[in-house]
């Protein structure tokens, strides 16, 4: 039988002193548990108050912009059980910072109203971006008709930085309020006995009212549209990248996708070529109507009818950066009668600003096009993403594409003697 040895007063004093820094640990580990939790409470329930990427940095000021940090707390918060609704801008925030990161883009930086000079890396590497997506990735049809566009969008502002600049000399100014007032003594009239679109309208009665602030703003207005779109649309696809279903279904609980987008990845995720080209149509026309239509509502709508003005020019300007497709100018020309004759113009008969009509030229363009390359034209479709965007952005500048522009204005310019 053996004997409990008796216990000294050391052997007491040293267990009392183990104990006393065991339960000591456990306050201190517990302090941190709660510090942790506390710092969580700060991103819990926050509004997107940068929604629409106006701003700089993301979608609130207080949150974070690494993916690190936010995955830290992102963690904390599925581990604490807390309702994914409350931390809906915590998560869209931190897969915002994977895509950003994934792209070469700062976010905290990233300011559209800086000009087009400040955001061209931005630009570039977004569409980068998009198209690595789609080449990794072939469900992702949207990042790569978005990628393959792109170009000839940066390629636009570029050319309005341009004209922003001549704006700025005073004699030029000066000649081109001359030849503006002339345009109105003789056009004006002219618009009015024909009955021209409010586009065409507003463009001869306040073109020379356009100012280089006025450009400088539309700009920033574009570029923040574009930052939008990453802004709604690539946590989305991060989501999916990194987690697949699991990713969206959590976006879901979140409150962060609404009914179209929930059929938008259903459709993906099948793996059904059909489902998964109308899960991508999806996924443009929430970015058309959701995430940039009340912006270029607004950029319409700027200054009077200078904004409409100056939307109206950019979708005369436009000629997209995807093999076979045609540009507004000529795929949708403006017609009117003349006595019994029917002049067909190399102008739009729609404002790229209007949904409706913006819908209806990706509808009946980019989008068969873009199906068409991907299905029928694998090698082009996969030459034209895989083309450095940088090289394809100066191919898009007015200079370098201004001997097809004046021949598709030629060609679309015809007159019908009924």
């Amino acid at each position: 039988m053996s004997m409990r040895k008796s216990l000294t007063r050391r052997d007491f004093a040293r267990t009392v002193l183990v104990a006393s820094a065991g339960i000591g640990g456990a306050v201190v580990l517990g302090g941190r548990a709660s510090a942790g939790t506390g710092e969580l409470d700060r991103y819990l329930d926050l509004e997107a108050v940068n929604a629409n990427a106006e701003a700089a940095g993301g979608l609130h000021p207080s949150l974070p912009s690494d993916s690190a940090t936010l995955r830290s707390l992102v963690d904390t918060a599925r581990a604490s059980g807390v309702a994914p609704h409350r931390y809906q801008t915590l998560l869209k925030q931190y897969w915002l910072a994977v895509g950003t990161e994934s792209a070469g883009i700062d976010l905290a930086s990233w300011t559209p109203f800086d000009g087009v000079h400040a955001n061209l890396g931005n630009l570039t590497n977004t569409f980068q971006f998009y198209e690595r997506l789609q080449l990794e990735h072939q469900e992702l049809q949207w990042a790569g008709m978005g990628g393959m566009v792109g170009p000839a969008f940066a390629g636009g502002l570029l050319d309005l930085d341009y004209g922003r600049v001549v704006l700025e000399v005073q004699a030029i100014s000066e000649a081109m309020a001359l030849v503006w007032r002339e345009i109105d003594r003789i056009g004006s009239p002219v618009a009015t006995s024909m009955g021209a679109p409010e586009d065409v309208a507003a463009l001869l009665q306040v073109g020379h009212d356009i100012r280089p602030e006025d450009v400088m703003w539309f700009q920033g207005k574009v570029i923040a549209m574009s930052k939008h779109i990453f802004s709604d649309l690539i946590p989305m696809h991060m989501a999916w990248v990194h987690d697949g279903v699991d990713g969206i279904a959590e976006l879901d609980r979140a409150g962060l996708l609404d009914e179209n987008a929930r059929i938008a990845w259903d459709n993906i995720a099948s793996g059904t070529p059909e489902s998964v080209f109308d899960g991508n149509v999806r996924l443009l026309r929430r970015e058309q109507y959701q995430s940039v239509g009340d912006q270029w509502d607004e950029a319409k709508a700027y200054r009077g009818s200078v904004g409409r003005s100056l939307t109206y020019l950019t979708t005369f300007a436009a000629s997209p950066s995807m093999p076979g497709v045609v540009p507004p100018r000529e795929s949708n020309p403006l017609s009117f009668a003349v006595g019994n004759a029917v002049v067909q113009t190399p102008l739009p008969d729609f404002n790229w600003a209007d949904r409706d009509g913006r819908w209806t030229y990706i509808n009946g363009q980019l989008l068969p096009v873009y199906n068409n390359l991907m299905n029928n034209q694998p090698e082009l479709w996969r030459a034209t993403l895989a083309a450095p965007v940088s090289v394809r952005i100066t191919e898009q500048r007015m200079i370098a594409r201004l001997p097809d522009m004046l021949r598709s204005m030629l060609a679309t310019l015809a007159i019908t003697v009924n």
